[in-house]
Formats: structure tokens, C-alpha cells, sequence
């Protein structure tokens, strides 16, 4: 061990320090290049976003300009692709209330890929104009992102405070009830007969003489004859009964010779029923 000779401290620090140079200078050159790159492509032309290829999992999809109204991106100040934060992006498109989750992908030299979902309309929100509402009780605009649907018009009681697109219904007690009538009446949409108007309004009133829920069917008919009307009046605690005995009821009914005719099912095992022809 004596012979062997030591290496000074010296010397050994000196390596240390070189190697710390050489390790630090390549990254240093290595960033500098990247920022060179960089710099090239955020000022080449072929970089510039100038195409947006979009996949909505739903059969409407929105208009290409719209979606890039909401990024901001325009042919008059066209966006780098290098600059563009698709994380950022995101949030700008899910801030639509038409749509419900998205996600963009970089397709370079100067394209995005976004990828989407709008929301379904369920029915119309009768006392809004041009408002849809969807299974989650968010309300959007109808015209002119979706074709033209037969969907009822939900109508709701006074709201405490402003409502606007993209809010939120999920938890207001008619809307509720609303969605539990729609699913009830669902089977109703596969034969001739459409939902036209669901009202809950007066569902929760203090007064028994205007608590009820009313139902508006309607009946296509042939031969270009106007549909047939049919006003359902339902007790609020007993409306499932009342639409169980509704369907009996036109099971059972032979007469069809009316335009429009009300059924009011308000006192326990009663129908009133009213035609018009």
C-alpha cells in the first residue's frame, strides 16, 4: 500500500471541475440549438395552424369556424402551431355550453385534431326561446348547431335568479320530475304519438285547486288530417298511476273521433274526460 502511488488532490479536483464543464457546456449548447430551432419554426410560415380536422362522437357535428372562433385563431393573425397550448385549448372549447368534453391534438407542420362531444338535446325549455336542456339539466342554444327534432318543451316554474346558457338544472326539484316523466314516456316516441309539452310549473303549488302536472300528446294522423291533441291533467303524487291508467285507457278506447280532448286524473281513481271534435 506504500508503494502505490496516490493521486493528488489537486489533480483529482481539477478532473472534476473539467468534467463539470464539459457536462455543463454540452447542455448549455444543446439548449442553445433547441432555442435556435425553436425560434426558426415559430418564424416559418409552414408552421402557421391553418387547419383544423375535427371527430364529434355524436352525428351533428359543429361548424369548423365556430371551433376555431372559440380557440381565436384566425387566417388574419394565424397562430404558430409551436405556440398553441392544447391543454388551453381544451378549456376554451369545453367553455361552449354545446359541449360537453373535447381534446386537441397537434398535427404538424399546421393542423389541430380535436376531438369532441356536444351535448344531447332531451326537450326544449319552454320558458326560454331557443334553449335546449340535456339528460344533465344543462341548458344550451338549439339553432342553428342542431337539424330541426321532435322534442317536448319542458316548462318550469319561475327560477330565483338568472339563468343563462351553461347553467346547470341538475338539481331543481321540476326538472327532476320533468326527466322522470320524460323517461316514462319514452316508449310513446316509437309509435305515432309525440310528446309535445311537459308542464311542472305548478307541481309544487301551495294550492290544491292549480296543483298539476299537464301533458300534451299529440297524434299524427293520415291523409294529411291534423294531429289529434290530447291534454293530460296529473295529480303530483299519483302521476305515474295516472300514466299507467292513461295507457290502459287508450288501449281500451275505441272512439278516436276527436281533434283534441282532455283527461283530467287530478282526483283518485277518476277520469274526467273532455273531446272536442
Amino acid at each position: 500500500m506504500d508503494d502505490e502511488k496516490k493521486i493528488p488532490l489537486s489533480y483529482v479536483c481539477l478532473w472534476v471541475l473539467l468534467s463539470i464543464l464539459l457536462i455543463s457546456g454540452t447542455a448549455l449548447m444543446g439548449w442553445l440549438y433547441y432555442l435556435h430551432v425553436r425560434n426558426l419554426r415559430v418564424n416559418d410560415d409552414q408552421y402557421r395552424i391553418v387547419a383544423i380536422i375535427q371527430n364529434n362522437s355524436q352525428n351533428e357535428a359543429l361548424k369548423t369556424m365556430y371551433l376555431a372562433e372559440l380557440l381565436d385563431l384566425s387566417f388574419d393573425q394565424p397562430v404558430n402551431i409551436y405556440q398553441f397550448d392544447e391543454v388551453e385549448g381544451e378549456k376554451k372549447l369545453c367553455f361552449s355550453p354545446l359541449i360537453k368534453k373535447a381534446e386537441i391534438k397537434k398535427i404538424r407542420p399546421g393542423s389541430l385534431y380535436i376531438s369532441y362531444q356536444t351535448r344531447t338535446p332531451m326537450a326544449y325549455l319552454g320558458n326560454y326561446t331557443n334553449t335546449a336542456i340535456d339528460q344533465e339539466g344543462n341548458l344550451f342554444p338549439f339553432r342553428p348547431f342542431f337539424t330541426p327534432k321532435a322534442l317536448p318543451s319542458i316548462y318550469l316554474g319561475d327560477f330565483n335568479e338568472e339563468i343563462n346558457w351553461g347553467t346547470s338544472l341538475k338539481n331543481n326539484k321540476e326538472f327532476q320530475l320533468a326527466l322522470k316523466i320524460v323517461d316514462r314516456l319514452t316508449p310513446l316516441f316509437k309509435q305515432n304519438v309525440l310528446v309535445n309539452r311537459i308542464d311542472v310549473s305548478q307541481a309544487f303549488s301551495d294550492s290544491l285547486g292549480k296543483c298539476q302536472i299537464v301533458i300534451v300528446l299529440e297524434e299524427q294522423q293520415v291523409h294529411g288530417q291534423p294531429p289529434r291533441l290530447t291534454y293530460l291533467r296529473l295529480n303530483p303524487d299519483f302521476y305515474m298511476q295516472n300514466l299507467n291508467n292513461y295507457t290502459t285507457l287508450s288501449l281500451s278506447e275505441k272512439n278516436k273521433n276527436f281533434l283534441v280532448r282532455t283527461i283530467d286524473f287530478r282526483i283518485p281513481h277518476l277520469a274526467f274526460i273532455k273531446t272536442k271534435k
